[in-house]
């Protein structure tokens, strides 16, 4: 398989019940998406993603503090989404991100 998503819910959940702990969202798996989104059960009322009373607006973090991206929202690199990545200057920066590991993982062959 191409992708873990699942696993380490799996791992955690069902292996390892217990003894996870939340990450901040805007570090790890970090998706540039804005700090609200609409409370469960309510028809239009709003609230933080990540179930805290203030909220982290992730499209503020800097580049160097994220650990890992998950490129739902700003696309896949090599699918070059130019006009999306300059309206969404973090995008832009993952995506130059994932190109340098890129170049550096092919010089190593």
């Amino acid at each position: 398989a191409q992708q873990i998503q699942g696993l380490c819910s799996y791992f955690f959940g069902a292996r390892h019940s217990g003894t996870a702990v939340e990450l901040n969202r805007c570090i790890y798996n970090a998706m540039n998406d804005g700090p609200y989104g609409k409370k469960r059960g309510t028809k239009n009322e709003m609230a933080c993603r990540d179930g805290k009373k203030t909220c982290e607006d992730c499209r503020d973090t800097k580049i160097e503090l994220v650990k890992s991206v998950h490129f739902t929202l700003c696309q896949k690199p090599w699918t070059c989404p130019v006009a999306l990545t300059d309206k969404l200057p973090l995008c832009k920066e993952f995506h130059k991100k994932w190109f340098q590991i890129r170049k550096s993982w092919d010089g190593e062959r």
